[in-house]
């Protein structure tokens, strides 16, 4: 493990002559370990570290390259920390940090706290990025294609025997919306209560390894998936995004990328289980047995 002191002071333009107090390991992601730096002085002045395993970028099919252009092109909008440090080799980051809350699903889903996730919604998805990068349909299949390379008897119990038909699922709604190109925005993906910070009335999104450009519906899904949002706000969600009912056709394609995303992030718990220590391969195993429980209960709907 790093020192992540000597490391900031290593790597990081201006921070060579800074003094800091005594780092505090942060629990906080599941895939890096983070850090809170507060430096000595007057002026307070506190930074997050992420430091990564370069390793898992490649296992996980976490782009580096891109998550930089997406921290460069979201600091315009205001709905992210300060990015102060970036290395896209290794995707250690050390940003500023936010003093606000967290709050648990279950706080979350009170209709101040969705408004103001889905402000922040509306805001990111009125940008757009000019990177090319792989959609979340390129990584299901290089996820199909490797995840039994990764202890497979852990993966056994977590991944249904009937995935290739999922998959094959996924693969013709993708194409039934390859045409609706325009439609796509830059989109976080992994909006769970642990990556929104609620401060000043303001909701900000934090960890945004695994962006992209997607349809929309896609992040609100994974929001309404990772949250464990009831039908009732789901509803609300919908309705207020939208600014409206949505019609029969946006109904059916909210449920379509429910399963787009449960089926990705079913597959990332079990790759994860299957790559991680011990300790946590109970929540990766329990986790992606949800989504793919979501998976297959979405699939009877839309079949």
């Amino acid at each position: 493990m790093i020192d992540p002191v000597s490391f900031v002071k290593e790597h990081v333009p201006g921070f060579e002559e800074k003094t800091f107090k005594k780092p505090i390991y942060l629990e906080l992601g599941l895939t890096n370990n983070c850090y809170l730096l507060e430096v000595e002085g007057e002026t307070p002045e506190k930074y997050v570290l992420r430091v990564c395993n370069p390793n898992k970028n490649r296992i996980l099919q976490i782009d580096r390259d891109l998550e930089k252009v997406v921290n460069d092109t979201i600091v315009a909008i205001g709905i992210s920390p300060k990015v102060v440090f970036m290395d896209p080799e290794t995707g250690s980051l050390l940003t500023e940090y936010i003093e606000g809350t967290t709050h648990e699903a279950e706080i979350l889903r009170n209709k101040k706290n969705l408004d103001l996730v889905i402000d922040g919604m509306k805001k990111l998805h009125s940008v757009k990025i000019d990177k090319e990068h792989k959609s979340t349909y390129d990584v299901i299949e290089e996820y199909n294609r490797k995840y039994k390379t990764y202890e497979p008897d852990k993966m056994s119990s977590i991944v249904p025997d009937s995935i290739d038909k999922y998959v094959q699922k996924a693969l013709e709604i993708k194409n039934k919306y390859a045409g609706h190109d325009s439609d796509q925005v830059l989109c976080h993906l992994d909006l769970t209560w642990q990556n929104l910070i609620f401060a000043s009335n303001q909701c900000y999104f934090i960890d945004w390894e695994y962006a992209k450009m997607a349809d929309p519906m896609l992040d609100i899904a994974g929001f309404a998936i990772h949250n464990w949002l009831t039908p009732n706000d789901e509803k609300y969600l919908l309705k207020t995004y939208f600014d409206e009912e949505i019609d029969d056709s946006q109904t059916l394609k909210y449920k379509e990328m429910k399963f787009v995303w449960a089926l990705k992030e079913g597959f990332w718990a079990a790759i994860q289980s299957g790559i991680q220590n011990k300790e946590k391969c109970d929540f990766y195993r329990d986790w992606g047995k949800q989504c793919f429980d979501h998976v297959e209960t979405i699939y009877e709907m839309i079949k």
